[in-house]
């Protein structure tokens, strides 16, 4: 409101909508359903359930509760324009627990 007011003390002007109008609705929270093996199996490591759910919550993501091989995770606000699927969070597991340790896999040109 102070801002406001000095603007148009200093710049002229006059004020065209209010602030409540102005001001949208944070959205609702990001949450993506994570299949574990679907995530050991894009990377191609064995990490266990344990270890996944303590590396991202780390970063921020929350975790619901786990439900044998799969959980639900709400993306923080942060990250919500760049973590949209599994593939994300496999992306950053294996960044955290360390890309050196990602198998090496042989590509084969197709004739």
């Amino acid at each position: 409101m102070r801002a406001t007011q000095l603007i148009l003390e200093l710049a002229g002007g006059e004020v065209v909508s209010d602030l409540e109008e102005a001001v949208q609705p944070m959205p609702e929270p990001r949450k993506i359903h994570a299949d574990f093996d679907k995530i050991r199996s894009l990377l191609g490591m064995n990490i266990d359930n344990k270890t996944m759910i303590h590396i991202l919550a780390s970063l921020g993501f929350v975790p619901a509760m786990p439900e044998g091989n799969t959980c639900t995770f709400t993306v923080p606000s942060w990250r919500a324009g760049d973590v949209v699927g599994r593939a994300d969070l496999a992306e950053e597991v294996a960044r955290i627990y360390g890309l050196d340790k990602l198998p090496e896999v042989r590509i084969q040109a197709v004739q």
